[in-house]
């Protein structure tokens, strides 16, 4: 419920208005002054927008109730509707000069002015969420530029050390001295390849999502029995992650007989709207995450089904989890905890997904526990076959 403050010396003028800003379930406090409001006010009702009376020949004395709102720091960044008595020798605009985001001549018509307010409060509304969006486009460019900064840095720092140190020392150095440095530079090399792959990925399907051919074009393809394409790549990863006796997959065990034994007639087969690669791609990123934000040894699930039209693919893991606000914030170059948990990479495991799901019409749901657990389930487009 948004709440209007009244200021009007005239009481009978002031009780229509309230009358009708009621009706419209507003909640409405008056005062005849500002003085007086500012006293009236208490932590119940804060103002979202002021109607106040003033005088247009007084708008320069300190007294006036648009120049004490526009000085008040705490109601100076509010919408204010100015009730103006008429006056022959001074312009109601000139109440706009003064502060005012809009202006009534006397008489009123309490109808109009519960137009002008809606207005104007669904102005400012757009208003704070613009400055809102910049606030947060700010901080996550200045967070990307730290993160990107340290992202390739710490292995640059890394392969041009080890190079250096090559280069001056490699005729003393014992070969297995030599063998580690060269393993520490090929680590890193590895890790600045997988980062720069990341983000040209993203910006690939980000790219995707606005190009209409192309979505047309990818949205004709398929992959027929995606399974055994999600138990080879889950698997891998894994096994790269030294997690193969933590891994537990259920899928239906007839599409695996049906692809070992190359045929296809005895199961009933889907044609789900993906391409190999970008399937691939997608059980590659949530099979790592899982692997990476849960403790060697806890279990990890992944089921693969089909209902109504519909591939569902559901990886869980028993990690850190997610809040409720950090599973909106899913975003590309987000990282949640990273300095309290030293981790490597800029987050762009779940956004990659997301996109992916997007290009092909489908989509991602998060269910999470902070501390104890997190559901991650994709869901494509299927036709039976």
């Amino acid at each position: 419920m948004k709440h209007i403050l009244i200021i009007e010396q005239h009481s009978d003028t002031a009780q229509k208005l309230m009358e009708t800003m009621q009706s419209l379930s507003y909640r409405v406090k008056y005062a005849a002054t500002f003085a007086q409001a500012v006293e009236s006010m208490d932590d119940e009702f804060k103002p979202d927008i002021i109607v106040a009376a003033v005088s247009l020949s007084s708008l320069c004395n300190h007294e006036n109730a648009l120049c004490a709102i526009r000085q008040s720091p705490m109601w100076k960044h509010l919408p204010i509707v100015c009730l103006v008595e008429p006056d022959e020798d001074a312009n109601p605009q000139v109440v706009m000069r003064y502060g005012a985001d809009d202006f009534i001549v006397k008489p009123l018509y309490p109808s109009e002015v519960a137009d002008v307010v809606s207005q104007r409060l669904q102005r400012h509304t757009v208003i704070a969420e613009y400055h809102s969006h910049q606030t947060m486009g700010l901080y996550r460019n200045a967070l990307l530029d730290i993160m990107l900064a340290h992202e390739f840095r710490t292995p640059l720092t890394s392969i041009l050390g080890g190079t250096e140190l090559l280069q001056d020392i490699l005729p003393t150095l014992p070969v297995k001295d030599s063998l580690e440095i060269l393993a520490q530079i090929h680590h890193s090399s590895q890790r600045l390849h997988q980062l720069l792959e990341d983000i040209l990925l993203y910006a690939k399907l980000e790219f995707m999502t606005h190009d209409r051919c192309e979505l047309e074009q990818l949205r004709t393809q398929s992959v027929v029995l995606p399974e055994p394409i999600m138990v080879e790549k889950a698997m891998s990863i894994a096994y790269m992650f030294q997690r193969v006796g933590d891994m537990h997959i259920e899928v239906p065990r007839e599409s695996l007989m049906a692809q070992e034994q190359k045929t296809r007639h005895d199961y009933q087969n889907y044609n789900v709207s993906i391409t190999p690669g970008y399937m691939t791609i997608a059980v590659e990123q949530l099979v790592e995450n899982a692997c990476r934000y849960s403790p060697q040894g806890s279990a990890i699930s992944i089921s693969l089904w089909y209902n109504l039209g519909r591939c569902y693919l559901a990886i869980n893991n028993h990690g850190r989890g997610m809040s409720p606000e950090q599973v909106t914030s899913i975003g590309a170059f987000m990282q949640f905890d990273r300095a309290r948990f030293e981790q490597q990479g800029i987050g762009m495991g779940l956004a990659i997904v997301k996109k992916i799901m997007e290009v092909f019409e489908g989509n991602l749901s998060i269910i999470s526990v902070l501390g104890e657990e997190t559901t991650v389930t994709i869901d494509l487009p299927c036709t039976a076959l």
